[in-house]
């Protein structure tokens, strides 16, 4: 997935630092711990033509480091390769500067698959109770398939309906699992 920001060309530095900073913290935010990632500017010699930076955020697999997306400054080649093939203007008219120009180009592109591998890597988790080993998924509650779990303990003639109900009455507002096994 690509979005495609268009900024001023005398405000691009800062609006592409400004999508590196929040590329890398929502992955934060969403559970992956800090140390699991890094943002790595790509070298002069990585870089292509017309760009004038790329980062990537990477994420540490089992196996090494590794892109999760990569954010590019892309300057106003993109614009003007198209306008000039589509025989169209694609410049841009800032009334409060009085100024016109091609937008430069910030451009950040994830993949769901490499997301969802972090996401499930970085929460996959053991533990020992009473000598067994368990695993647990530790995911971010926002990226939880379900947030309730009404488990009753018995299946009593009298606990059951009542653990039904408040599963029914919890489903109108979150996700919820039941489990009476």
């Amino acid at each position: 997935m690509e979005c495609e920001f268009f900024v001023p060309p005398a405000e691009s530095a800062r609006w592409y630092e400004y999508w590196c900073q929040a590329r890398f913290q929502w992955y934060v935010d969403l559970g992956i711990p800090a140390d699991m990632l890094r943002l790595r500017a790509h070298d002069a010699d990585e870089l292509s033509h017309y760009s004038a930076g790329t980062s990537d955020v990477e994420f540490m697999y089992p196996w090494g480091w590794g892109e999760l997306e990569g954010i590019a400054q892309r300057t106003d080649y993109d614009l003007k390769q198209h306008a000039q093939h589509a025989g169209q203007k694609l410049d841009f008219f800032d009334q409060a500067a009085n100024e016109r120009y091609v937008p430069y180009v910030i451009e950040p592109a994830a993949g769901v698959n490499r997301a969802m591998a972090a996401f499930l890597l970085a929460a996959y988790d053991e533990d020992e109770v009473e000598g067994e080993k368990r695993t647990i998924l530790r995911l971010h509650p926002r990226l939880a398939p379900y947030k309730v779990a009404v488990l009753p303990l018995s299946k009593k003639d009298t606990l059951s309906p009542l653990a039904r109900q408040i599963f029914t009455r919890l489903g109108d507002r979150y996700m919820v699992d039941y489990d009476d096994t």
